[in-house]
């Protein structure tokens, strides 16, 4: 019987480390900081989001948040931008307008606007060979990897020799080029939690005719013209007092948890083995520590606000106009997810896994994040997540800094605001056209 409870106790430590980790893929009390109206929730939502508001209360008052925000754009208009609780786990401030805060994964998808954005340029070619934009890359076995295979995870190259720098991105290109894919490029798909993002940096560094790094590029090209507060890592004068603190959970509690895990995403996690544990770096990382947000690390160290998550996705949503998004682009991004050849299995995550071009595609059997087969989103460990959907021409996003204590994949804080979102869209819809 020890021997069990002993084996528990591990798998709980397991089960926190790998959702506090920097890149997974996926009723506790909280004192709320009230408005002046006696709403725990801060901000404004237009005529007709109402019920978003509602749901954002629930979230404070009784599922646990601890803080957070949500945002969203619908044609380029901002129509819900609520935000409320704790910045911190002591409850001693107060979640503000302008607090930001890391999201983990959910910068995969930043990263992948801006390869989108040079695609839009006549820079980048999705069906090229990545060799082609970055010559080292060729070496073991990966001369015939596409850039769309790399962005769907399908190139195999999820565990490096050598440890990834964020603070040298010139060193984790070359330790990346002299990976040996784990499998046949093209023939499956995983999880590549801590490598694609140093990939997309050596992309653009490389294809970027200023020789931009990501963020940069970023700032220059998106951020800034959409007035998007967001950053991939920590820039020169960033204010840190603005950045919430990650709350993890406790292993107890993630016990607690256990069936809101998918079965085959929970036989890896229970294996200290598994190909997850390794792409993870066994979760060997402090979320809040300056070493973790210095550089630029597209995996996973995005830092922002819902505002400026969900403009970004808002622009794409909506025709890219603003920041000259071309028509072919969108199209290829909107199209379906990538399918690799022999199977659909997460090597990594074992489980269905739906990829393309960098970003996260709605699984059909549960229509998470989406109706919509071709909206496009990322997830981050927290349970913060950006998407768009064109078929609504929406843009929204969710960030908090508690970390959800079971599956991130339709955390019942966000699903209760993005369920409530779109029931008003459709609503609005079926105004629209009587």
């Amino acid at each position: 019987m020890s021997d069990r409870i002993e084996s528990l106790r591990i798998a709980g430590i397991r089960m926190a480390v790998m959702l506090t980790s920097i890149s997974v893929l996926f009723g506790m009390g909280c004192s709320t900081v009230p408005n002046k109206d006696g709403s725990p929730a801060q901000g404004f939502v237009a005529p007709g989001y109402e019920e978003v508001r509602q749901e954002f209360e629930r979230n404070i008052r009784g599922r646990g948040e601890l803080g957070g925000a949500f945002a969203a754009y619908v044609d380029g208009q901002l129509v819900v931008d609520l935000w409320g609780g704790w910045a911190d786990p002591k409850r001693t401030r107060p979640w503000n307008r302008d607090t930001s805060v890391v999201v983990f994964s959910a910068t995969k998808g930043v990263g992948a606007m801006t390869l989108a954005h040079l695609h839009s340029k006549g820079l980048l070619d999705y069906d090229r060979k990545v060799s082609d934009y970055w010559p080292e890359f060729a070496a073991k076995g990966k001369a015939d990897i596409t850039v769309r295979q790399l962005l769907s995870h399908q190139a195999g190259i999820v565990l490096t020799p050598e440890p990834l720098d964020a603070r040298n991105p010139g060193e984790a290109a070359r330790i990346l080029a002299d990976t040996e894919p784990l499998w046949t490029p093209g023939d499956y798909h995983g999880y590549h939690a801590g490598t694609v993002g140093f990939a997309l940096q050596a992309l653009v560094l490389r294809i970027d005719p200023r020789g931009r790094s990501i963020n940069r590029y970023l700032q220059e090209e998106l951020a800034e013209p959409l007035g998007a507060d967001f950053t991939i890592g920590l820039t020169p004068g960033y204010d840190r007092s603005r950045i919430a603190v990650i709350k993890p959970f406790s292993p107890m509690e993630a016990l607690f948890h256990l069936g809101e895990m998918p079965k085959g995403l929970r036989k890896v996690v229970f294996d200290g083995k598994s190909l997850f544990w390794k792409s993870m770096g066994e979760g060997k990382v402090d979320v809040n520590s300056t070493e973790y947000l210095s550089g630029e690390n597209p995996s996973g160290n995005g830092i922002g606000t819902a505002r400026g998550l969900a403009a970004l996705y808002g622009e794409f949503a909506s025709g890219g106009r603003r920041i000259g998004l071309a028509p072919e682009t969108l199209a290829e991004v909107f199209g379906p997810a990538e399918t690799p050849r022999l199977d659909r299995l997460d090597r990594v995550m074992n489980l269905d896994s739906y990829f393309g071009l960098g970003f996260q595609k709605p699984n059909p059997a549960d229509g998470w994040f989406s109706q919509n087969p071709v909206a496009i989103g990322f997830l981050g460990a927290s349970g913060a997540i950006g998407v768009a959907d064109p078929a609504h021409r929406v843009g929204f996003a969710y960030v908090t800094n508690r970390m959800s204590p079971g599956t991130q994949v339709n955390d019942p804080r966000e699903r209760a605001l993005q369920d409530a979102l779109y029931r008003a869209l459709r609503t609005k819809m079926q105004e629209g056209s009587k």
